[in-house]
């Protein structure tokens, strides 16, 4: 999880893809002319979901800032304007590139949505996009444990007894889901603004705020961490399950990455403190009606999908042990699909009623999980 609550301050005051870029600067050089020229053109693809822009990349590498910021659509996609801020040589033929997203309220007001930053190549007579990942971390300290490739800086006190519980969880999670054995790369940066900026998100309306937060790319097999969460971040971990499940409803994904006993569950909360917040807020809102497909309500900005998901995901492993729950996974992926299997397999037919006497057994100290997550 990670940044998506705020987007949605901004959705309603966009208005159409981007569409246009411009240059800060007063002069462009017989060097940078070109690659801005490169950096033109991979917006207005991106913009316009051309897929060629994927031919811009360095060995057919992938968009990692994109995929690991989590926003969805994408600033390409969806932001009016994008403005190139600078380009600044890093070693010969390789440049860092800066541009923000941004859109226009009136007359006076402009609202900064990103700062991005790119590498730009020049490589056999063409230019080509690399990752700013791979460039801020390229001094940090890397260590294989198993199954993970560690990355974190070099003042960071690596725990070996963390990284081994990772791996047994790894192999657990492998067991009893039928994953397969596949390497994880896993990042740790000093905090959240940190892990943004590796990635080349410079900025985001984020900054500063968050406390906690990671992200895992099931496609890349890309885990991002922070100091605080440290070589065993259980609740993005989990997500690996998400490789296999791809079509499964998000719901049973959702609940299964807190369904466990780890005090950070969800947002640096055990389950048992997040289910007590969400038990005293719908106690105060006795006429909220609660669903497994509705709009969910927010605790403080954050969504509740997390806490009524784990619901779910818990019934399910009541009525049928693992394996409803793995069919459940690869049959139900729609809404209709999920109220028929809630209403007809499950039996429950009042899911409000349902939502509220369910959540209080898991405040309960004697609560146990139905699976060893």
């Amino acid at each position: 999880m990670k940044f998506l609550y705020i987007f949605l301050l901004f959705s309603n005051f966009t208005f159409s893809q981007t569409t246009s870029i411009q240059y800060t600067y007063d002069y462009l050089d017989g060097k940078t002319k070109p690659i801005y020229s490169f950096w033109k053109k991979y917006v207005e693809l991106r913009a316009n979901n051309n897929l060629s822009y994927k031919n811009m990349w360095e060995n057919g590498n992938e968009d990692l800032l994109i995929s690991l910021s989590g926003y969805s659509p994408n600033f390409f996609e969806m932001y009016t304007n994008n403005k190139l801020l600078y380009i600044k040589p890093i070693i010969d033929n390789k440049y860092e590139i800066a541009s923000m997203f941004y859109w226009i309220q009136d007359e006076v007001n402009v609202n900064l949505i990103s700062i991005v930053k790119y590498i730009v190549v020049y490589k056999n007579g063409e230019y080509k996009l690399e990752n700013f990942l791979e460039n801020s971390t390229q001094n940090w300290n890397k260590k294989n444990v198993g199954l993970i490739n560690y990355f974190y800086p070099k003042d960071y006190k690596f725990s070996i007894k963390e990284a081994k519980k990772a791996n047994k969880f790894i192999y657990r999670l492998n067991q009893l889901f039928d994953l397969n054995n596949e390497k994880i790369d896993y990042y740790i940066a000093e905090n959240c603004d940190k892990q943004t900026e590796i990635i080349g998100l410079d900025y985001i309306a984020t900054k500063g705020l968050m406390k906690e937060c990671g992200y895992f790319d099931k496609n890349k097999n890309i885990l991002l961490s922070t100091y605080y969460a440290g070589e065993f971040y259980k609740h993005e971990l989990i997500h690996l399950i998400n490789k296999k499940y791809i079509n499964s409803h998000y719901l049973f994904l959702t609940g299964l990455s807190v369904y466990n006993n780890s005090p950070k569950a969800s947002l640096g909360k055990s389950t048992k403190e997040v289910f007590k917040e969400f038990s005293k807020f719908i106690y105060e809102k006795p006429d909220l009606k609660l669903s497994f497909t509705q709009d969910f309500p927010k605790i403080n900005n954050i969504g509740t999908e997390y806490i009524i998901s784990a619901i779910l995901v818990d019934e399910v492993l009541e009525r049928g042990g693992l394996e409803l729950l793995k069919e459940a996974m690869n049959t139900i992926n729609s809404d209709d699909q999920l109220n028929d299997f809630v209403e007809n397999v499950l039996n429950i037919k009042d899911q409000n009623e349902f939502i509220r006497k369910t959540s209080l057994k898991f405040e309960k100290d004697n609560f146990k999980f139905k699976i060893d997550l």
